[in-house]
């Protein structure tokens, strides 16, 4: 009876135990570069791995550091290169901004919360040479160290394939292996 109930307990006490480590668990940043006529890189970057926390802004350090993150990714060219030989250019961007906005006092207090623990992040590259596009630096870990693991999902007109990045700056093929 005795050994019964210690595995039934010790199976609740895990079961238990399963949903606040599943919340604490590292989930990999999803990259996707899709190739064609401009080169589009989307991902949605977690505001814990961002900025440290998933609330809307507290205080003056909190809002500083929302600030940091979008300054760090509207720099995406500090962290975000092509092989020189392809000869891309920034060409646009979006930025989900309004992620961590204030309440509007006038909205029923039963809404749901205006915050999204998430940067929702596209831009678009244009490229002169687009057959000799071939590689692409990443230093995402490196300007978001709480950044663990990057996915790089590349999709081009003949192939797709996905690279694994865990170091502060890798390059990543972007032509199939």
């Amino acid at each position: 009876m005795t050994r019964w109930f210690c595995f039934v307990a010790s199976a609740v006490l895990t079961a238990l135990a399963a949903p606040a480590y599943a919340a604490d668990a590292q989930v990999p940043t999803v990259l996707h570069v899709d190739v064609g006529n401009d080169v589009v890189v989307a991902f949605e970057l977690a505001g814990k791995d961002a900025v440290g926390f998933t609330h809307r802004q507290r205080t003056s350090k909190e809002e500083r550091a929302v600030g940091d993150a979008l300054q760090s990714l509207n720099s995406a060219t500090d962290w975000l290169r092509f092989n020189a030989e392809a000869n891309c250019r920034f060409s646009a961007n979006s930025i989900g901004a309004n992620l961590y906005r204030a309440a509007d006092s006038d909205e029923p207090s039963s809404a749901p919360p205006l915050t999204k623990p998430v940067f929702e992040v596209h831009f678009t590259f244009a490229c002169e040479a687009m057959p000799a596009l071939r590689s692409l630096d990443l230093g995402l870990i490196g300007k978001f160290p709480r950044v663990h693991k990057v996915i790089v999902d590349v999709r081009t007109p003949t192939s797709h394939h996905a690279e694994i990045v865990t170091t502060p700056s890798a390059t990543v093929s972007l032509t199939p292996n």
